[in-house]
């Protein structure tokens, strides 16, 4: 899809006209783009202030919106006005029709980017082929279509029945060694971002390793990106929960490594924090068959470049994840951390508004586990332990006592009595 500069200018001015113009035209539109799509600086300012207005809750005009531009575009009351005037047909099919060819439109001008400086850099054809094709497959997962897009409900129904025929079976992952949390969960489904959250130091790592070799002890294929530890740190941990031992001597260690290499778990610590080094990886296992979870360790070390602001960057994060998610059918884990106000509180038992830099994660997760140790604040076993089920989109809520055994990085179910 080719187009001038003239049609680029007009079609970011409708955009905005048709966000300005109703509060249905403006929602269509925010489920589609975000602010890099606009490639002109002053229409993104625009479009910044009219998600501004919308979101404190303002009435919706273009006076209030130049109120927000003040100091930051010059005539700011008059771009805004005549922005507002641009003719556009009002309705949110239109709107979201329009703001799709804007998105497409980002994507050719990335895309064709990203291809010229790789010709630039690359003299082997060899090497130059291999560097095109990664950027190609790393752009598809990054445009695919917006998460928050909704089929159409006899398309769902008809796909379903189809699928019965078939006797397609739908994709879970287990939690074979923890009964209760599995069926609490109802599965861990193809499609669904599981986000696992809780303070340094409570486990949410070893709880997220433990979920991991249950999953590749069944077959599984499991891609587990570490942002903080070293591929061997997590590997060692891993070792010991499977072993249930410290591996204090070398034949002990030397088992457990066996036994780790027949899984089919891969570590990967090289990805330095880049949503699309992880994107890429995901999709390039998946299609070699070697991915059928994911689990990223953890959300707050993840950047995507694309911008000051760090709540929309969460939000754009997790809503790719979840497009990588829906889009290769597979169970994505992310890891996150709660807020530290969770400390000060006499009732410390997580709450979803803990979640820090929250962005969209509790729109966006299927399900929130939180992992609560109260006796780490100083008070009572810190091996106790329990898994909190708040949010579960497929299943119940509520919460699984655990043991955790810090010596081998390990949570073990208990009885509730």
């Amino acid at each position: 899809m080719k187009h001038d500069d003239q049609t680029i200018t007009a079609l970011q001015r409708v955009v905005l006209s048709s966000a300005l113009s109703s509060a249905d035209a403006l929602s269509a539109i925010r489920g589609v783009i975000e602010d890099g799509h606009f490639p002109d600086r002053t229409m993104r300012r625009v479009w910044r202030a009219i998600i501004e207005v919308a979101d404190a809750g303002e009435t919706l005009s273009d006076v209030a919106v130049a109120d927000r531009l003040r100091g930051q575009i010059e005539n700011a009351y008059s771009v805004v006005a005549d922005i507002a005037t641009t003719e556009a047909h009002r309705g949110p099919v239109s709107a979201r029709h329009h703001a799709t060819l804007l998105r497409q439109h980002a994507a050719d001008r990335a895309l064709s980017t990203h291809l010229r400086a790789a010709i630039d850099k690359e003299i082997d054809p060899a090497a130059l082929a291999a560097r095109v094709r990664e950027i190609t497959e790393r752009w598809a997962a990054h445009v695919a279509a917006p998460a928050d897009e909704r089929t159409g409900l006899r398309e769902v129904l008809e796909d379903a029945l189809a699928a019965e025929e078939r006797g397609d079976v739908e994709s879970v992952v287990s939690l074979r060694d923890w009964p209760r949390t599995d069926t609490l969960l109802g599965g861990m489904r193809g499609g669904e971002i599981i986000v696992v959250a809780g303070r340094p130091g409570h486990g949410k790592s070893a709880w997220a390793g433990s979920a991991a070799l249950q999953v590749a002890g069944a077959g599984v294929p499991v891609q587990f990106f570490s942002l903080e530890m070293s591929a061997r740190d997590v590997a060692l941990r891993m070792a010991r929960s499977l072993a249930r031992s410290t591996l204090q001597n070398a034949g002990e260690l030397r088992q457990a490594v066996a036994g780790m290499e027949r899984l089919p778990l891969e570590i990967v610590d090289s990805c330095c924090g880049s949503v699309d080094g992880i994107l890429a990886r995901i999709t390039q296992a998946h299609r070699a068959g070697r991915c059928g979870l994911a689990v990223v360790d953890y959300l707050q070390l993840l950047n995507d470049g694309g911008g000051e602001n760090r709540t929309q960057e969460v939000t754009r994060i997790t809503r790719r994840l979840k497009v990588v998610a829906r889009t290769l059918n597979i169970p994505v884990v992310l890891l996150s951390q709660l807020s530290r106000g969770i400390e000060t509180r006499r009732d410390s038992t997580p709450v979803l508004s803990d979640l820090r830099e929250s962005g969209s994660i509790e729109q966006d997760a299927d399900k929130v586990l939180f992992i609560s140790r109260p006796g780490s604040y100083g008070s009572g076993d810190p091996a106790e332990a329990s898994v909190i089920v708040a949010k579960n989109r497929c299943g119940c809520v509520g919460k699984v006592k655990m043991s955790f055994v810090g010596e081998i990085y390990t949570f073990l179910e208990v009885d509730d009595g």
